[in-house]
């Protein structure tokens, strides 16, 4: 299935610059990798959450996750798949950054 072969393409050499299809349609290997990326990060910290578990992100996962994001920010926004772009502090840390400009915030 799906998983399978996204695994597979992960997995490859020079995958991100590579083509891969999702659904039926080409899609630049590193927009694929960074969608994939948002999903573990964004929802991983959702889910915690909502079943009162600690919901931090790893400083490192966070930290390595950005660079990858930020050029994508436009697209992502526009996508319909994000919050609208809440406005970040000043003084926020790495990881309130990261989810607030991705229109989270993470309420227990």
């Amino acid at each position: 299935g799906c998983r399978r072969c996204s695994a597979r393409v992960v997995g490859m050499r020079g995958y991100l610059a590579a083509q891969c299809v999702v659904g039926c349609e080409p899609f630049p290997g590193q927009l694929y990798a960074v969608l994939r990326l948002s999903d573990v990060l964004l929802h991983g910290c959702e889910l915690a959450v909502s079943s009162g578990q600690a919901s931090t992100l790893a400083p490192d996962l966070v930290e390595g996750a950005w660079p990858v994001l930020e050029p994508q920010l436009d697209m992502l926004r526009t996508s319909g798949m994000f919050g609208d772009d809440l406005e970040v502090p000043d003084d926020a840390d790495a990881e309130t950054r990261l989810l607030m400009t991705l229109g989270r915030r993470l309420v227990a």
